[in-house]
């Protein structure tokens, strides 16, 4: 079989399951397997090193020498190989920190048969995280904080990497051009043990000689969820994961003569509020186009949440599939009940009308079933309002398409409230599904309808 990266961890897991291994040759040919796929997933999502092996490869480095198997860095090139004894060098010890490096990896099974050559740009980890965490002073529970840096260059950027980690969920800009598509990024985990940053390499194109803004968003996430403690099952028990919202980042910059910055998180940031007002997990978000980014102050450093810093390893949630409404109906004067035939996870893509009024609320309310005649039926989300919330400008600064970010909801239902149901083409709203963006490796149909449905959702 062949085997690369977090899909080879996934056969190991499989042939677990399905193929009990009963001998001592068949255990140990599966403990293989899944070292190759730990390393090679390591070196593909960001493990490998430079200027430090980095935790997980260390894990994988301990397993594979207690299996026989070794490897390293050898001309830029990985070797997984079956004789523990042929390399001794500690992948990365060579590597300066912050060098992405392109590596070629070759895996051996037990017999030596070649498994997969695979060659990737790693993301060199770290060695020591040396970024301050920041953020506001007195900030308001749950709700989005900004955070900037603005810094003057006097040339052209000609490479540029910037690794952060917001918590609960971040999201970053620079000079306006957003990062990236990700929606819940970082991975949630107990930040008391391991923090996931998440490693942006092709920051370059976005700088330019002369005055430069870095913006970061921080929402509340699982890390200051209040919505836990109002259960009674949960009610005045704390978390380890649980605290003021707070970001770490370390920017380094190659300028096009060879002069390198390197800038992290400090008091030179600033941190204020923004349009992203509120966000929570089970309640929803408030967007207010009217409220601009500010007013600035200095950040505030924070208590570190106390974890070892680690790349995220964990492909990041991304909009996926996307679900046009079945139907729809009006309720009331300024309602409409839209049915996107499928219950998800995820939220609602709704294109806004240009000529919205200074201070128009549009809401959108989320719910799995109806009620008889018609109504949302909240019962089945327990505490969770699931509503988000939009406040108009009423100029260019409203947005022509509205997203919802650092929340989702499971709904197959959706009330949207405060905007004309006859001037609105419903069709043209969206149910975007968001998961974890693996790719699907193998597909499943049989002749009932149901199982083929259901092990689509699954």
């Amino acid at each position: 079989a062949e085997v690369s990266g977090a899909d080879g961890m996934v056969a190991g897991q499989v042939l677990d399951t399905l193929h009990a291994p009963k001998t001592e040759a068949e255990v140990t040919e599966v403990h293989r397997l899944k070292t190759g796929a730990m390393i090679a997933g390591a070196c593909r999502l960001g493990v490998a090193a430079a200027g430090g092996s980095g935790g997980l490869m260390a894990a994988a480095e301990t397993y594979a020498q207690e299996l026989g198997l070794a490897f390293q860095i050898r001309d830029d090139m990985l070797d997984v190989c079956g004789d523990a004894a042929e390399f001794g060098k500690p992948i990365g010890s060579d590597k300066e920190e912050g060098k992405v490096t392109f590596m070629d990896l070759l895996g051996l099974e037990g017999c030596g048969r070649a498994v997969r050559a695979h060659t990737e740009a790693a993301k060199a980890a770290v060695a020591d995280w040396d970024a301050p965490w920041i953020g506001l002073d007195d900030a308001q529970p749950e709700r989005v904080i900004y955070l900037r840096r603005q810094l003057n260059l006097t040339q052209p950027v000609r490479q540029a990497r910037l690794d952060l980690c917001g918590l609960g969920y971040h999201a970053a800009w620079i000079n306006g051009t957003r990062l990236d598509d990700a929606r819940l990024d970082p991975a949630f985990m107990d930040y008391s043990k391991h923090i996931p940053f998440v490693p942006y390499l092709e920051a370059a194109p976005l700088f330019h000689p002369g005055e430069n803004e870095v913006i970061v968003a921080v929402g509340s996430g699982w890390r200051r969820n209040g919505r836990l403690h109002e259960n009674q099952w949960f009610h005045g028990v704390s978390f380890p994961f649980e605290g003021p919202q707070q970001a770490t980042a370390r920017l380094r910059l190659t300028l096009a003569d060879g002069t390198t910055w390197r800038l992290t998180t400090d008091e030179n940031w600033e941190a204020g509020y923004g349009p992203m007002g509120y966000a929570n997990l089970f309640n929803g978000a408030v967007y207010d186009a009217r409220e601009p980014l500010g007013p600035w102050r200095p950040a505030r450093r924070m208590t570190p949440p106390g974890g070892q810093m680690q790349p995220m390893l964990l492909p990041p949630v991304l909009a996926r599939e996307e679900y046009a409404p079945l139907a729809w109906w009006q309720e009331g004067a300024d309602a409409v009940v839209l049915d996107f035939g499928q219950n998800l996870a995820g939220v609602v893509r709704l294109p806004l009308p240009p000529d919205l009024a200074p201070g128009q609320v549009i809401t959108l309310s989320h719910t799995e079933e109806l009620t008889e005649d018609g109504r949302l039926f909240p019962d089945t989300l327990r505490i969770a309002k699931a509503q988000d919330t939009y406040i108009a400008a009423g100029d260019a600064r409203d947005l022509p398409l509205w997203e919802p970010e650092m929340t989702y909801h499971g709904f197959r239902y959706v009330r949207v409230s405060g905007l004309n149901p006859a001037a609105m083409d419903w069709s043209q709203v969206r149910a975007v599904a968001l998961r974890t963006a693996v790719d699907k490796a193998s597909f499943f149909r049989c002749g009932n309808a149901l199982v083929t449905r259901l092990h689509e959702m699954c």
